[in-house]
This record gives structure tokens, C-alpha cells and sequence, in this order.
């Protein structure tokens, strides 16, 4: 999902020509990374422990 929506900003920047946006995305990917992905892992983690963790080790986060 976040992978999509990364590709969305980036086609949008690309489209209109914003170059502007395109700086910022390094920091898109890092907030996304730091701020809503490992609050989520955490929270998937608590809920579903060892099932979860076993999950993650076969998952790559982003693809």
C-alpha cells in the first residue's frame, strides 16, 4: 500500500512537473519508514506475537 502510494507521488511530481516534490521524497520514504510503518509492526507484533515475527522474517516491509 505504501509502495502505491509512493509510485502515485512520484508519477504526480513527474507529471506536473514539480521538481520541489521530488526532493522531498528520500524524507517521504523515511517518515513512512520511521513514523507509520514501525508503528504498525509494533502494534501487529503485540497483537500477534510469535505468529506475526515469523510472518515478518518471510515478508520484505516494503514489496
Amino acid at each position: 500500500m505504501y509502495l502505491g502510494m509512493l509510485c502515485l507521488y512520484l508519477a504526480a511530481s513527474i507529471w506536473f512537473n514539480l521538481l520541489w516534490a521530488l526532493l522531498f521524497l528520500p524524507l517521504l520514504i523515511w517518515l513512512i519508514s520511521r513514523y507509520v510503518i514501525a508503528k504498525e509492526e509494533e502494534y501487529m507484533e503485540r497483537k500477534f506475537g510469535e505468529d506475526y515475527r515469523q510472518y515478518r522474517e518471510k515478508v520484505r516491509r516494503w514489496i
